[in-house]
């Protein structure tokens, strides 16, 4: 079982390479549907923590900055 999420890498003439993903086609070929979809933008998420919900994504209301920077105001930080 294949699990994870689309990963691309360029060849030498520069042409997108899709890893043998959940993505691919099922003989493990690439997906040229999703690497156009995927490739078409120039940013790209880096994290340790993801969560991906797709069309089942619940509504976050929007986080009180000013709250939390009056907060962080007050605390004194201890260096580590």
């Amino acid at each position: 079982m294949l699990l994870g999420d689309n990963i691309y890498h360029q060849d030498l003439q520069g042409e997108w390479i899709q890893a043998d993903s959940h993505h691919s086609n099922l003989d493990g070929s690439q997906n040229s549907h999703n690497t156009r979809n995927d490739t078409q933008k120039d940013a790209v998420l880096i994290s340790t923590h993801f969560f991906y919900f797709g069309s089942n994504a619940v509504k976050i209301a929007k986080p009180n900055y000013r709250h939390l920077a009056t907060r962080l105001r007050r605390h004194t930080f201890e260096p580590t």
